[in-house]
Formats: C-alpha cells, structure tokens, sequence
C-alpha cells in the first residue's frame, strides 16, 4: 500500500512538474502491477520505516522509564513521609511523659520543660518536613531533647554529648539522629533507681557522619507496664535509612547485658 501510493505521487506530483509531456500510469496500471511497484519503492522506504520505528520504539521506552522513575520517587516520598509521621505521636508521648512527671512533683522545673518542649515542636511541625535539614538544627533538638531528660533524672543521670562538626551547614534527613538518643533512656534509664550512664558522640568529617549512642542498662529489666519500651524507634531509623541513604550507611546495634551501643555511619 505504501509502495502503491509512493509511486501514485511520484508520478503525478514529481514527475508531472518535471515533466509535464511525459505519458503517465493511471492509478490502476500502478494497482495492477504491484511487484515491479514494490520492487522499485519498497527498498527506498524499508529503511525510513525502520528507523521511524526505532525512534518510536526509544522513545516510548524513555516515556515508560521516566514513569517508573517519577512513581518510585514518590512511592518513596509518601513512604519517608508516613515514617516521619510515625515519629511525631512517639516522640511527643515521650516528651508529654517527662513533663507530666514534673508536674506531679510540682517542679519549679516544669515552665523549662515548657519552654524546650515548644523548641522542640515547632521544629518538627515547621522543618522536619523538609527533604534534608543542616545537621545543626539536628544538634539542637538532639540539646533540648537531652535538657528535659537531665531535668527528669537529676541526679540519677550522667550524660556526656560531644559532637565534632567540620561543616554546621552539612545536610542531613531530620529525625534520623533523634530516634537512638530517646532508645538509649528508654532502655537505660527509663523505670530504674540507680545511676544511668549514657554517652553520646558525633562527628562529621568531609561529608562522613558518625553517630554512637551509649548506655548503660539496669541489672533486671524494668516493668513495663504500657510497653514504653517497645517503641517504633530503630525500627523506624533503619527504614529511613534504606529510604534515603541506600547504600550509603550502616548501622551496628550491640546489646549485652551491662549496655547498649547503637553505631551509625552515613555517607552524607
């Protein structure tokens, strides 16, 4: 059909201008003699098909990776989102906890807590939102964080934060470095009488993060009775982790009997 109608043009568009005296075949002398037809304009076409084809082909297939890509990429999103929505509700139950506990001591201490507590939730609701924070809005809320559990322990605590930073600017996926701080007093200091040791370290070097968080545990476990304990919090780390740093991180857990150690290391 194509050889039929490359040839019906031919002659009576390109060969009647060049020459307009010549005799020409009617539409049904080129109907009637299909192979001399095909013979002559099948070769010529034959390529530009393929190649049309080829294009196509690529470019339908470029169309469908950048589906795929575009539909990955906001599987992953919705995904990174409900895990940070998880975090919200765990963290603030935690936060509410302590300064409950302050306020059946009648505290002086409880409009401090107040005061950190408000910090602490106008960063989550305002910029943990984001895709990636600079790792000195994390230290901050990891600091206010650590301020109302030193007002909750008193004495019964012994903290140690030192964190060593090249570049206060560098960014990070927020939330991430939250999560094995508050493990560390849930499973450490959480319920128990005695001293808590907890120690905590941060480094970041040429885009190299490093994050230990150290504990102490009680000789017997404490009761607990609403599961305190049982949390979603490394469970919830390691999920972000794979979501957003793939590759790119590995996280040792050590758990004895005397301590708890949670190693982190993060290709920023």
């Amino acid at each position: 059909g194509i050889s039929v109608l490359a040839r019906f043009l031919n002659i009576y568009i390109g060969e009647a201008l060049l020459y307009p005296d010549a005799p020409n075949e009617n539409l049904l002398e080129i109907i009637m003699r299909p192979r001399e037809t095909m013979d002559i304009y099948l070769g010529r076409f034959l390529p530009f098909t393929f190649w049309f084809v080829f294009v196509k082909i690529g470019i339908d297939q470029l169309r469908s990776q950048q589906q795929v890509a575009q539909l990955k990429q906001e599987k992953t999103a919705a995904e990174l989102s409900f895990l940070k929505a998880q975090i919200h509700p765990h963290f603030l139950f935690n936060t509410l906890n302590n300064l409950y506990t302050l306020t059946l001591e009648k505290s002086d201490e409880a409009p401090e807590v107040v005061v950190k507590l408000s910090e602490m939730l106008d960063y989550l609701l305002y910029h943990a939102k984001a895709t990636k924070v600079p790792i000195g809005r994390e230290i901050e809320l990891i600091e206010n964080y650590l301020g109302l559990e030193e007002l909750r322990y008193g004495d019964r605590l012994q903290l140690t934060f030192h964190y060593d930073i090249d570049d206060p600017t560098a960014m990070i996926s927020p939330l991430l470095l939250l999560s094995p701080v508050e493990n560390a007093f849930k499973h450490g200091a959480s319920g128990i009488t005695e001293r808590t040791l907890i120690r905590i370290t941060l480094t970041v070097k040429a885009g190299q993060l490093h994050f230990q968080v150290w504990n102490t545990k009680p000789p017997t476990p404490p009761v607990d009775e609403r599961a305190y304990t049982k949390g979603i919090g490394l469970k919830n780390v390691s999920s972000q982790l794979d979501l957003t740093y793939p590759n790119r991180h590995v996280m040792d857990i050590t758990d004895t009997s005397d301590d708890y150690t949670v190693d982190l290391r993060i290709e920023l």
